[in-house]
């Protein structure tokens, strides 16, 4: 379903189609934002990563207009996950 999608927006602007969804969004070089000791990255994945501490930042402070804009933005997709907002992934 998202790569039929994908494709159709690549090739409107005259972008070759993508094989593989998944390796393209996630790059050559992922980085998995969770402690390893908590949440340990499954054996048997297939994509090269290096796995940091948990970067979870607690602020009552606004996020800058320029951010929502982006989030607003039909261009730009931004995923933003902690690791216990998603324990079905774990």
């Amino acid at each position: 379903m998202m790569k039929g999608f994908i494709n159709k927006q690549r090739a409107k602007a005259g972008l070759s189609p993508v094989k593989d969804v998944w390796s393209h969004w996630m790059g050559e070089n992922v980085i998995v934002a969770s402690d390893k000791e908590i949440n340990p990255v499954r054996e048997g994945v297939d994509y090269a990563f290096t796995q940091t501490g948990s970067h979870g930042v607690v602020t009552n402070n606004p996020l800058m207009s320029e951010v929502y804009a982006m989030f607003a933005s039909a261009i730009q997709t931004v995923a933003i996950a902690h690791q216990t907002d998603c324990p079905e992934v774990s």
